[in-house]
């Protein structure tokens, strides 16, 4: 995965650079961590999400990357997946009733034909259809 400049500024706040052979040590020992349980409990009770698994962050990564229009392959190379595994990809991503409602008013508006069309859904989870352009007559 490559590393985006947000990760890279948070490793640089861990400030181990130069220091350890590895990013993630225990200062004391200057070994580096063989587990992540004590750090993973801690940082769930913290957050309040005592059932949180790290296996779900990677479904959450999905779905935010769907949600935001990218591709199965991007977001399967992201996710370690091997080329063309759509299928494994697909089970990561959870989309909400209202995404496919959009997506689905997209190409219903594409059929009929209306280019310039906008779905835009609302906070009661309706999509209506913003038509910037003429409808087609029958």
């Amino acid at each position: 995965m490559p590393l985006t400049e947000a990760s890279l500024l948070v490793l640089k706040e861990i400030g181990t650079e130069g220091l350890y052979e590895h990013v993630f040590v225990n200062r004391r020992t200057g070994k580096p961590y063989l587990s992540i349980a004590m750090a993973w409990r801690r940082l769930r009770k913290k957050a309040n999400l005592p059932k949180l698994r790290a296996h779900d962050l990677r479904h959450g990564f999905a779905t935010m990357l769907a949600a935001a229009g990218r591709s199965l392959i991007e977001i399967g190379d992201l996710l370690g997946h091997a080329k063309g595994s759509a299928v494994i990809t697909n089970r990561y991503i959870h989309l909400a009733q209202g995404q496919l409602r959009e997506a689905s008013a997209v190409a219903s508006l594409k059929i009929m034909g209306t280019v310039h069309a906008i779905p835009k859904q609302d906070e009661a989870d309706t999509v209506s259809v913003i038509v910037t352009g003429p409808m087609p007559v029958a």
